[in-house]
């Protein structure tokens, strides 16, 4: 659809990421033909085949749809770094066919500088709060040999067997048709504030729910980032898909802390989906997971 003559400008935000965080493109063609192009049918520029682009960045496959202004259209793209060394986005190009000269013409956006810094590594006392300890400084056990044996001083104990069947009959018949129907009316009653309260019910359920994601996520990084913002999502009652700066800000109005510890465990995992090296997480990352999940749910009750 890029029929005539066209200028093309670039603009990049942020200026500053961390490593496998998304960097928005928008790009803005401008039609200058003598007639009027028709904007609508115009394609977004296959940013996916620019070798400068993508060896870089991980550039999504999908071309934007965009927004037609007078004789402008506006697409925006999101990229993420692969490495912390790039400190320039490199000129995309748009091609388009001029009729009055008849044949096909390129014209590039600007270079755009841009940082790219190293994802910061969560320790585990920033999830607790605490000083980090001296692994030396070991608390002594006492090892007892014999099992549970070892509890009992009076063999006859293991072989004392009192009972009494009519006295526990009668206790059946007298105490069971209470608790049954204690346990139904209650049963009726939480059901009833299920459908009163759904969202009290969602953030109740929500660690389940998300202890279900992350064992089926596994070692995947990105499975295991799903699960921990659909714990957020789910204990503050937000709607799913939100970006990481959104859920951040959610959680700081309970707790700084937590929401800073939070920033930093994404970001760390989203260095690894989009790093380019591996995208599984390790025994002490899966550690701060589990610690950082525990502490979510404490500061959202």
């Amino acid at each position: 659809g890029a029929v005539g003559q066209f200028t093309f400008d670039v603009k990049a935000t942020p200026d500053s990421v961390d490593v496998g965080e998304p960097v928005t493109l928008r790009m803005t063609v401008r039609d200058v033909s003598d007639r009027p192009a028709d904007l609508h049918t115009l394609a977004a520029p296959a940013l996916h085949q620019v070798d400068a682009l993508t060896a870089d960045f991980q550039v999504p496959e999908d071309r934007p749809g965009g927004l037609v202004s007078g004789r402008s259209k506006t697409f925006t793209q999101s990229i993420r770094p692969l490495r912390d060394d790039i400190d320039v986005i490199e000129p995309v190009p748009f091609s388009f066919f001029n009729p009055d000269t008849g044949a096909y013409e390129t014209v590039f956006g600007p270079p755009i500088p841009i940082a790219v810094r190293t994802g910061r590594t969560l320790r585990a006392n920033d999830l607790t709060g605490l000083p980090a300890t001296n692994q030396a400084e070991a608390s002594n056990l006492t090892s007892v040999h014999g099992g549970l044996l070892a509890n009992v001083t009076d063999p006859k104990q293991l072989l004392q067997q009192e009972s009494a069947p009519s006295t526990f009959w009668l206790l059946a018949i007298v105490i069971v048709p209470p608790l049954v129907f204690v346990g139904t009316a209650s049963t009726r009653r939480l059901s009833l504030q299920a459908q009163a309260n759904p969202d009290r019910v969602r953030a109740r359920r929500a660690h389940k729910k998300a202890t279900l994601q992350l064992n089926t996520a596994g070692d995947d990084a990105a499975g295991v980032a799903q699960a921990i913002a659909t714990l957020v999502c789910d204990r503050l009652n937000l709607p799913q898909g939100m970006m990481r700066a959104d859920l951040t800000t959610a959680i700081a109005q309970h707790d700084r802390d937590a929401a800073q510890v939070f920033d930093t465990c994404m970001q760390s995992l989203e260095a690894l989906t989009f790093g380019g090296n591996q995208s599984t997480i390790d025994a002490p990352m899966r550690a701060q997971v589990d610690g950082l999940m525990t502490k979510i749910n404490e500061v959202t009750r």
